[in-house]
């Protein structure tokens, strides 16, 4: 319910994010969370409902519908309320690639299909969820191999 002069004035305000764009994202963000409890009862029902096995499809929708939630941040935001999902960091990124588990770049579909069939594999085979198995191959790979 902020007016655009609000904003503005939230985006120059040093205790706060001090990113026009970012704030702006929490204003399209609420209305996206709100637009989506119209629709499905709500946000937090609609992504504990969604299933692990399509998490990708879950990253697509928080893309389209939402603002600056692509690349990592929505995966993160969803990690961080509780949603099982696995995160595409470099590390784990560079582990699919090592192991030429995937055939495209991790920003096309193809790939990132590829990658949740390998992760529901994975999944399938250890019992462990998603975000375990993706802290594994975090430190599997690179500088933070243990």
């Amino acid at each position: 319910m902020l007016s655009p002069e609000q904003i503005q004035a939230r985006a120059s305000d040093t205790t706060l994010i001090r990113h026009l764009k970012k704030t702006q994202a929490i204003y399209d963000n609420a209305l996206m969370i709100h637009d989506i409890a119209r629709e499905h009862g709500s946000l937090a029902q609609l992504i504990a409902d969604w299933p692990t096995q399509d998490i990708i499809g879950l990253w697509a929708l928080l893309k389209k519908r939402g603002t600056r939630l692509g690349g990592n941040t929505g995966p993160y935001f969803l990690r961080g309320i509780g949603k099982d999902t696995f995160l595409l960091t470099d590390d784990v990124q560079g582990y699919f690639k090592a192991h030429k588990l995937v055939d495209a770049g991790f920003t096309s579909q193809t790939a990132l299909k590829q990658v949740q069939a390998v992760f529901n594999q994975w999944q399938q085979q250890s019992g462990r969820c998603l975000a375990d198995i993706s802290r594994i191959l975090a430190c599997s790979v690179g500088d933070n191999r243990i």
